[in-house]
C-alpha cells in the first residue's frame, strides 16, 4: 500500500483533514464522488475568506491547495462497501475497484429525510433552508417560516427573530410543545400555527405561503426547518461504527480526536457532530486529522 490514509470523501471536512495530513508528509488517498450536500445551495456562509462563495467555488480553491502538496492522491469514486480485514480495511468503489486503506477518516456526510411535503425538498438551500447561522443574514427582515418536524425545531424557532424577521412556527404532531414553550415563543414575539403543513407553495426556487390542511395560506418568504439525518451508505454499519441517537436522526460515537468506536477509523463532517455547521465540520476534520496522525506516529 503506498498510502497510508484514506479520506472518504472530498467534503470541505475531508479537504481540511487531507490538508493536515500532507503537510505532516504524510501519503493520503482522497476518494470523492462529488456528491456534496450543499450543491443546491447559492453560496455558503460563515467561513473566513469565503463567505459569500458558491460551493463549488469553495471546494475548488480547497482542492487546490491540497493538490500542490506531493503526499495526496485522489481519485473519482463512491465507496459502495468497507470492511475490516487483516489489519486494515477493505473498500470496494462501485466500479468493482478495490483499494486496501491502513485507516480512514470517515467524511462522507449525510442525507436528510424531509416529509413528504409538496414543494419543501425541491427548494432546498435556495429558499429552504436548515441552518440561520448560515443563511439567516441574507433573509434578515423577511416573512420565516420555522416548519418544526423534531423538537430541535424550537431552539431555532428561539433564535430565529435574531434576524429581524416575522417569525412563525408550524411544529407537526410529532413536536409537543409544553405550556412554558409556548410562552417562551411567545415571549420572542414567535406566531404559531398547530394546523398541519399541506404544501409550501410559490413560484420557481422562490416561497411565498405555507399552506395548511384547512385551507388557509400562510405568507412567507424563506423556510427554516431541521431535517432528520442519516449517514450516506452503509459505510457506518458495514464498519460497525457506534452510533448516538439524537433528535434529528444519528450520528457517529467520536472521542476527543473524532476516532469511532473501530480503532483505526475516525470521522468529520456532519456524521460526527449533533450541531451542523461548515465550519465546526472543517474544524473536525483537522481534528481527525491530527488525531490520526498522533496514532501513527505512536504506533511506530
Amino acid at each position: 500500500m503506498d498510502h497510508e490514509i484514506v479520506i472518504i470523501v472530498g467534503s470541505f471536512a475531508g479537504l481540511a483533514a487531507a490538508l493536515q495530513l500532507v503537510r505532516a508528509r504524510r501519503r493520503v488517498l482522497l476518494i470523492d464522488g462529488d456528491r456534496p450536500r450543499n450543491r443546491m445551495a447559492e453560496a455558503v456562509h460563515g467561513i473566513p475568506g469565503q463567505d459569500g462563495h458558491a460551493p463549488t467555488a469553495v471546494n475548488a480553491a480547497l482542492v487546490a491547495g491540497v493538490q500542490c502538496y506531493p503526499g495526496l492522491d485522489r481519485i473519482d469514486g463512491v465507496v459502495a462497501s468497507a470492511e475490516a480485514t487483516d489489519g486494515c480495511f477493505g473498500l470496494t468503489l462501485e466500479t468493482g475497484d478495490t483499494i486496501a486503506a491502513p485507516r480512514l477518516i470517515l467524511a462522507h456526510g449525510v442525507s436528510d429525510d424531509l416529509p413528504d411535503v409538496p414543494g419543501l425538498a425541491e427548494r432546498g438551500g435556495r429558499s429552504v433552508h436548515h441552518c440561520p447561522y448560515c443563511h439567516g443574514y441574507e433573509v434578515s427582515g423577511q416573512r420565516l417560516a420555522g416548519i418544526g418536524f423534531n423538537h430541535a425545531s424550537l431552539v431555532q424557532a428561539l433564535v430565529l427573530p435574531d434576524w429581524r424577521g416575522e417569525v412563525t412556527l408550524f411544529p407537526d404532531d410529532r413536536v409537543d410543545l409544553s405550556d412554558d414553550d409556548r410562552s417562551a415563543l411567545k415571549a420572542r414575539g414567535v406566531a404559531m400555527e398547530d394546523d398541519a403543513v399541506a404544501a409550501i407553495e410559490g413560484r420557481g426556487d422562490s416561497v411565498e405561503a405555507v399552506r395548511l390542511v384547512d385551507g388557509r395560506s400562510i405568507p412567507a418568504d424563506s423556510v427554516f426547518t431541521l431535517s432528520a439525518t442519516r449517514p450516506n451508505g452503509d459505510l457506518v454499519e458495514q464498519l460497525g461504527c457506534a452510533t448516538v441517537d439524537a433528535d434529528f436522526g444519528p450520528y457517529l460515537e467520536t472521542n476527543f480526536w473524532n476516532q469511532t468506536s473501530v480503532a483505526g477509523v475516525y470521522a468529520a463532517d456532519y456524521i460526527a457532530r449533533p450541531f451542523q455547521n461548515v465550519t465546526l465540520a472543517m474544524a473536525d476534520g483537522v481534528n481527525a486529522a491530527v488525531g490520526t496522525h498522533h496514532a501513527m506516529v505512536l504506533e511506530d
